[in-house]
């Protein structure tokens, strides 16, 4: 078969690990001459940093399904819908793609448009996020429509499709593949010089200092954060906070929350910065990073593999798929999700050890190296797109029908 060409459609416009991570693979496909990815998004800081970074960007408008309860929000998705799949159709037709990707489970019109063009779909589910009876609902359909699942760790397929990535029988046998985000260790490398200069930029020299790699929304558990460091000021003052993440319009309300929460608890020096494209450097001055995410919040985080190839002993919940990238005790300390006094407890005899720190952390660089190595990303990627396209030919002539699954080589 001739290089794939991919629609990738993602629906949020700000700039989070999805819009990353087809960033990198865009611009390896492109320099591999492997495939050819088109990125479908709305308008926004996302597509702006795409197309700077040389990626094919197709800017248009998209509805996505918000966390919210109230029924207007929703009805307006809903009516969004039909316009969503056309634009997309249409995509599909101009760009000449014969593979759609979907970056997320919840938000379907990118799977409706490669249903009625007839192109091979690879669905991804990303993170543990969508409520469990919209799982419910969508489970059937992933497995019928989908040519090949992406799952950001093996234990996300399990938890919601029921299907271990493993198996040689059932609706998609061979056709689930996972991965996890890629993480330049090239760029995300230690640099003394560079954490010198960052810890003084913000203002941190000579203490210690525990942060966190997160976009300002609430799946990234910010309130936790806050009740974990007041915890740990009693016993360690000494130590600074530091938030890395952007806020977005959506989220102004409640990025501003938590700044004045913080206030409230005396974390008056919390330090807050958006990093842009600066994560690699500032992150540099953090001693040991925290991940406070929400139970039911994260798949693999992209920030966790950046904090690790930094060399950065991690702390944090264990949500998600997290623990197909951290062990716990060898490259790095997980807690039950919430538990806040294991957390702080943790943290504390790390930050009074430096020895057990520089040991963790270069095990965790190790691990972010081997699991989150961009080049394993794109291979898998593009081994589900020719799975996907294989599957998809076979369909067209009455081989099989969708949902009832293929043996194909695994991964």
């Amino acid at each position: 078969m001739s290089p794939p060409r991919v629609l990738s459609v993602i629906h949020a416009p700000h700039l989070g690990g999805p819009q990353r991570r087809n960033l990198a693979l865009a611009q390896r496909f492109a320099a591999d001459g492997t495939a050819h990815l088109t990125v479908a998004l709305p308008d926004g800081p996302a597509a702006e940093v795409l197309s700077a970074g040389g990626v094919e960007v197709r800017s248009l408008p998209l509805g996505r399904l918000r966390a919210t309860a109230d029924p207007r929000t929703q009805l307006r998705y809903l009516a969004g819908w039909p316009g969503d799949v056309a634009r997309l159709g249409g995509l599909i037709r101009s760009t000449g793609a014969d593979v759609v990707l979907l970056n997320g489970l919840v938000n379907a019109q990118g799977a409706v448009a490669a249903r009625r063009a007839g192109v091979a779909l690879v669905w991804q589910l990303l993170d543990t996020r969508p409520p469990p009876g919209l799982i419910r609902l969508l489970r059937p359909v992933v497995q019928a429509w989908a040519d090949c699942v992406m799952t950001t760790g093996p234990a996300l397929a399990v938890a919601q499709l029921g299907v271990d990535p493993a198996a040689t029988a059932g609706p998609l046998a061979g056709r689930v593949v996972p991965f996890a985000p890629p993480v330049d260790a090239g760029c995300f490398r230690p640099d003394p010089a560079i954490r010198a200069a960052v810890r003084g930029e913000l203002g941190v020299a000579g203490r210690p200092v525990v942060g966190m790699i997160a976009n300002l929304t609430p799946q990234k558990g910010h309130d936790a954060f806050l009740d974990a460091a007041i915890a740990l000021r009693r016993v360690r003052p000494d130590v600074a906070f530091l938030w890395l993440g952007e806020r977005f319009a959506g989220q102004a309300a409640y990025a501003e929350r938590l700044v004045q929460r913080a206030r409230r608890l005396g974390l008056n020096d919390l330090v807050v910065r958006a990093p842009g494209q600066r994560v690699a450097a500032l992150a540099q001055a953090i001693d040991v990073a925290w991940l406070t995410s929400a139970p039911r919040s994260e798949g693999i985080p992209t920030a966790a593999g950046e904090a690790m190839a930094l060399g950065l002993p991690l702390v944090g919940f264990r949500v998600g798929a997290l623990d197909a990238l951290v062990t716990h005790g060898r490259t790095g300390l997980l807690v039950p999700p919430g538990d806040i006094s294991g957390l702080v407890t943790a943290t504390a005899g790390l930050l009074a050890d430096l020895d057990r720190r520089r040991t963790l952390g270069a095990a965790a660089r190790a691990a972010a190296q081997a699991v989150c190595a961009p080049e394993a990303c794109a291979a898998h990627h593009l081994a589900a797109f020719e799975i996907a396209r294989a599957h998809r030919q076979r369909c067209a002539m009455g081989g099989t029908t969708p949902g009832r699954g293929n043996k194909v080589p695994s991964i």
